[in-house]
């Protein structure tokens, strides 16, 4: 079983890139897509142009699935954290939806949120397996922004299935709080990075090694020189 998903994993890594959007280039194409699903598909957000981008960008850091044959962006996703210095006062998305009394327990400055957590339409009409994959591929660039930024804890807004399908990957977060109305019905989740980890790796070690690069993505150690494509 192990050698069989080693052998997925290394498919999926041969065929689609994770690329940090580094540059304005790169962040448009995410922008794009982010407008074909959240705009044209669902009409979750309006926007003009062919963009859709909100306040948050301003201090998020994002992600691309590249198919490598094509050069398609396929898939993104953003890590927000909370404004420097701030007050965390409205630093985070999940702040807008959630009760107070829950938001004030939280430790915000120690935070960040994954968001906009996307594949491209085009991606829906192959194997559920080939999907969960991109899901994990887009996973793996969550762990090298956490390299790279460091926050101790990620919180997300999810859908109850895409949190169903995450833990069948061995992705557990906890959930905060009672179900909010956002895009549809979502929970607030959260956990400490280093506890998410380990606990992919415990539960799911090949897993662990496709969105860590076998540990060498997602830990708070001391980096040098970190690869922006995976």
């Amino acid at each position: 079983m192990r050698a069989t998903m080693d052998a997925a994993f290394a498919a999926i890594r041969e065929e689609f890139l994770v690329e940090i959007a580094a540059g304005p280039a790169v962040l448009r194409e995410a922008y794009q897509l982010r407008h074909q699903v959240y705009c044209l598909e669902h009409g979750y957000e309006t926007a003009s142009g062919d963009i859709e981008t909100d306040r948050y960008d301003n201090h998020a850091h994002h992600v691309v699935v590249r198919q490598r044959a094509s050069g398609q962006v396929v898939g993104t996703v953003r890590l927000v954290l909370p404004v420097p210095n701030g007050s965390g006062a409205d630093s985070l998305p999940m702040q807008l939806v959630c009760q107070p009394h829950i938001v004030s327990g939280l430790p915000l400055q120690r935070m960040a949120e994954i968001s906009r957590f996307i594949l491209s339409r085009t991606q829906r009409a192959i194997s559920p397996t080939s999907k969960n994959l991109l899901r994990l591929s887009l996973m793996r660039g969550i762990a090298l922004l956490t390299t790279i930024h460091r926050p101790t804890y990620l919180c997300a807004l999810v859908e109850p299935s895409l949190s169903r399908l995450l833990r069948a990957s061995g992705i557990q977060f906890h959930p905060v709080g009672s179900l909010v109305e956002y895009h549809g019905i979502r929970q607030l989740v959260l956990r400490q990075v280093d506890e998410l980890l380990g606990g992919i790796r415990q539960e799911q070690p090949a897993v662990w090694g496709f969105i860590t690069d076998d540990g060498r993505l997602g830990n708070h150690q001391e980096h040098l020189g970190l690869a922006r494509q995976t």
